[in-house]
């Protein structure tokens, strides 16, 4: 519906020859609901069916009925009809006021093919809780593993980090059917089974870059194929070959560069309010005896350095022989020490390259890849460093109608640099780190050296290589159930 609206104002006016006025008509939008009922081809309602303007974020949802209703915010909106199994339809409102949607069924949705267990099959005989997603998940992403592009990409799937936190590299917990406990089976917070063309394998020695598909069967359909081992549930992994090309070849190259930091780092008090409160719990502690942490000949030099760094010696001199010992209580005099600053830097780079291979015809085929993954992490007084490497080979051969050949071969090799400490162990750097006090100097103010009471030279100086190789070589006779596989 359309409103000419007029603004008149009660005045008393006159106009001079040749004088001309302007009036300026205003044409407005009255919002108006939209309502109408969901169908489908056979005239059944489609209850569930989201409505959502396009541009916007006004959307509504048809109920048990299929019936909606929903208000454009313009004239001229359109209606997006989505629903899962069935085509999206776009329906422009302009001069309606009801609509009769009829939802086409998505055939190639239906058609898709997943893997099952030990075969195929397509989503409309699939009857289990069934989710899948293809390679562009993966692709052209700087991931350290399959499991962190997995995050996000699947409902239901609980991905979380291990002990490691969130360190360069770190592997990372993964769960289908939800945290549990079952009493005298052995099984505690079972993680699922991965299989890779349809063999068990660890799913972070695999180049995600190598990946077709991932399937993950998430209820009991997966133990009653794979048995106990599948109680948690399954992922099936699929990676790509060189079938469908006929005859040709293609190579293809790609590489990631980026950036990560922090996602919250807390706020750090500054070395008065530090001392302040540490004196004052002191003092509540010891029930009101004057038992102070900070002198005020300490509190003194801290503010003479905070005004001009320097000015003032960090160093009280204490009869035990551990005068540049932090746990001796010697140096409490620096001024704002940012210890953030000091330590880390301020993101860390990633990059990966990945080479591959692919051709062939129905008789031979072939996809053959190399990766190349890095990833620096943010600790800077240390080193903090994680590096992969695959080697992927897949050869497929059918010399005559009743014997074909499936040959799998993978390389996975890698390094981890990370910060270790005999005490506090791997994965607790950030934990430790940010437990140091604004008052403490970060060096030993006369010889530069790191002070031997502080967390981060113990760290900065026990640092671990772990290197990891993985061969894995699989044969299999595809007219036969005969399988072999050997890892070294």
């Amino acid at each position: 519906m359309s409103v000419l609206a007029f603004s008149c104002v009660s005045a008393s006016f006159g106009l001079a020859p040749n004088t001309s006025v302007d009036f300026k008509v205003t044409r407005s939008y009255l919002q108006q609901q939209i309502t109408g009922t969901i169908t489908d081809i056979n005239g059944q309602p489609v209850p569930g069916v989201n409505i959502r303007e396009k541009g916007t974020g006004n959307g509504a949802q048809s109920d048990f009925d299929g019936g909606f209703a929903i208000t454009p915010s313009k004239e001229n909106a359109v209606l997006v009809f989505s629903f899962v199994g069935f085509k999206t339809q776009e329906v422009s409102v302009a001069n309606k006021t009801s609509l009769n949607i009829i939802l086409e069924e998505d055939i190639a949705a239906l058609d898709e093919v997943v893997v099952v267990g030990y075969g195929t099959r397509t989503k409309t005989t699939v009857t289990s809780a069934v989710s899948q997603i293809d390679s562009e998940t993966f692709e052209n992403r700087a991931i350290a593993s399959v499991s962190n592009g997995l995050q996000g990409a699947v409902p239901g799937l609980q991905i979380t980090n291990s002990s490691s936190g969130g360190e360069p590299g770190a592997a990372q917990n993964i769960n289908i059917r939800g945290l549990m406990t079952s009493t005298g089976t052995g099984i505690s917070n079972a993680g699922p089974l991965v299989l890779v063309d349809g063999a068990v394998m660890d799913m972070n020695d695999i180049n995600p870059e190598d990946i077709q598909t991932v399937t993950v069967l998430k209820d009991a359909a997966a133990a009653s194929i794979y048995g106990s081992r599948a109680a948690g549930g399954a992922i099936l992994i699929t990676t790509k070959s060189g079938k469908d090309m006929n005859g040709g070849m293609k190579v293809n190259y790609s590489n990631n560069f980026s950036f990560s930091t922090f996602t919250q780092w807390p706020d750090q008090t500054d070395a008065l309010t530090y001392v302040t409160v540490m004196n004052e719990a002191g003092f509540n502690n010891t029930g009101g005896r004057n038992n102070v942490f900070f002198s005020e000949d300490a509190i003194d030099r801290i503010e003479q350095n905070i005004a001009n760094p320097g000015s003032a010696p960090t160093l009280v001199t204490k009869n035990n022989g551990l005068d540049w010992d932090v746990s001796s209580g010697g140096l409490y005099g620096s001024g704002n020490t940012d210890w953030k600053e000091f330590l880390f830097s301020d993101f860390a780079v990633k990059t990966k390259h990945n080479l591959s291979f692919r051709g062939g015809d129905e008789k031979l085929n072939y996809y053959i890849s190399a990766g190349a993954y890095s990833e620096d992490g943010l600790f800077k007084v240390a080193e903090n460093t994680f590096d992969r490497y695959n080697l992927d080979a897949k050869i497929a051969a059918k010399p005559t109608k009743w014997l074909a050949f499936e040959l799998l071969t993978k390389m996975q090799r890698s390094d981890a640099v990370f910060p270790w400490d005999p005490a506090y162990g791997r994965g607790r750097v950030f934990d430790q780190l940010s437990k140091l006090k604004p008052t403490m100097p970060t060096v030993d103010p006369i010889y530069g050296e790191p002070l031997p009471g502080a967390y981060y030279p113990s760290w900065q100086h026990s640092s671990e290589v772990n290197t990891k190789t993985n061969w894995f070589y699989y044969l299999e006779l595809l007219s036969s159930l005969l399988k072999i596989g050997v890892l070294i």
